[in-house]
């Protein structure tokens, strides 16, 4: 990954032909919704935006979960967890590591699409420790959610993703904590660390219930 991210800075320079684009007076997917209304009131954008980013993840998150429960979906999770097992089975284990990965470049390039418009600009530094984000996102939507399902599995992305970016807002945005936009790398390896060592943490104290028991 950090490797292709990489190559895909050079890439995304010749695409764009600069370091970044301005949006600004281009329509967008989210055009309509700066002046959508029903009946007589007029919906804020500030509102309009989430409800269109919730709408596409539950489309997005409905689809993905019934095409891993399909039988290409079930030989790539089979490939995943024990690659000669599946091959024993006669799954295509390559065919299918290029799938998950055209799969998941997919769904990465649907949300920077997404990101570049509501921002109203792209710039090529904006993939900038996103592996980080998604390591946080996984790893803390695992230690809350706890998924033993692959409908779990998938919402523990999606929910991870969701507070990962509620607690930064709420990190910087809070007086209390004295936190500028500066502390947000330090922000960000406080919560990757939080997210690594919570699991160990839930299973200890699930543990020390069971032996006072």
């Amino acid at each position: 990954s950090i490797l292709t991210m990489i190559a895909l800075y050079s890439i995304n320079l010749r695409i764009m032909d600069g370091p970044n684009i301005a949006l600004l007076g281009v329509d967008t997917l989210l055009s309509p919704l700066d002046k959508l209304s029903i009946a007589t009131y007029e919906i804020p954008y500030y509102v309009a935006y989430p409800i269109c980013f919730g709408i596409i993840s539950l489309i997005t998150f409905t689809l993905l979960f019934m095409f891993l429960r399909s039988e290409i979906g079930l030989a790539m999770r089979a490939t995943g967890s024990n690659p000669r097992m599946a091959q024993a089975n006669g799954v295509n284990t390559w065919l299918m590591v290029i799938l998950g990965m055209s799969l998941s470049n997919a769904l990465v390039a649907l949300a920077g699409a997404l990101f570049a418009q509501s921002q109203g600009s792209a710039d090529v530094t904006m993939g900038v420790g996103i592996i980080i984000i998604g390591l946080a996102s996984v790893i803390g939507g695992e230690a809350l959610i706890g998924p033993k399902n692959l409908f779990r599995w998938i919402l523990a992305c999606l929910i991870g993703s969701l507070l990962y970016r509620l607690v930064i807002a709420v990190a910087l945005n809070g007086e209390l904590l004295g936190l500028k936009a500066q502390d947000l790398n330090l922000i960000t390896a406080i919560l990757v660390t939080l997210a690594i060592v919570a699991p160990n943490i839930k299973s200890a104290i699930k543990a020390r219930t069971r032996f006072g028991q």
